[in-house]
């Protein structure tokens, strides 16, 4: 591996030593910009995604957004207090346990299957969550997002295959309503204290009224 600072950016070159395919990773953001678009290309290289030890560099950084092209996005951006949007164009993408914590994300799309009880810890201003996954079993755990009373909006792609969406996991949240695909199967309690909860939709499919009622108590 060797890395390499261009413009903006550092980046490092690895090689498969099987395939020798060559393989180019950021780094490192070492601009000036507050919202930041990655590159799709250095050099004439293909960028492939990003590093498991990217920063930022302690740059202030409002906004950034991953190219369809990324075959790995690996997400930390852990205490960037002024991080308010995040766009990502590639489904890539790998959460670690405090991708989003601290941050002032307002609304996120998330191509995920799965995500973690503390990605978005002291997220208080997050209002909009959509899960766009395009197949799968999405696994929400539970007390995800227990008590994050500005969650306004929770909107769950069609594509995915199962939906689980874990025990207090929109618990006490500022949800006004919300639309239920058939291959969700929720636990107990996990729209609990949604006092603004005025309209709930459940697509066809075949589980009994019963198997969901105790999560809206």
């Amino acid at each position: 591996v060797v890395d390499f600072p261009n413009g903006n950016w550092s980046y490092s070159v690895s090689t498969d030593k099987i395939s020798i395919e060559l393989y180019v990773y950021v780094n490192q953001y070492i601009g000036t910009n507050s919202d930041i678009v990655f590159p799709d290309s250095l050099f004439g290289e293909t960028v492939d995604g990003i590093d498991k030890i990217f920063n930022f560099n302690g740059k202030s950084v409002k906004s950034v957004t991953f190219p369809e092209s990324y075959k790995e996005i690996n997400v930390n951006f852990s205490n960037h207090f002024e991080l308010k949007k995040v766009t990502f164009l590639s489904d890539k993408v790998n959460l670690n346990n405090t991708s989003f914590y601290n941050t002032s994300i307002e609304e996120i799309a998330l191509p995920v299957n799965e995500i973690s009880a503390k990605n978005f810890e002291g997220c208080t201003d997050l209002k909009k969550i959509e899960f766009i996954g395009n197949g799968g079993t999405l696994n929400i755990p539970d007390n995800a997002f227990n008590s994050f009373d500005s969650v306004e909006n929770v909107i769950f792609s069609e594509k995915y295959e199962e939906i689980n969406i874990g025990e207090n996991a929109f618990d006490n949240t500022g949800i006004s309503e919300i639309i239920i695909p058939s291959s969700c199967n929720i636990n107990f309690a996990s729209f609990r204290n949604c006092r603004k909860l005025e309209s709930v939709e459940i697509e066809n499919g075949n589980k009994p009224a019963l198997t969901i009622a105790p999560a809206f108590s």
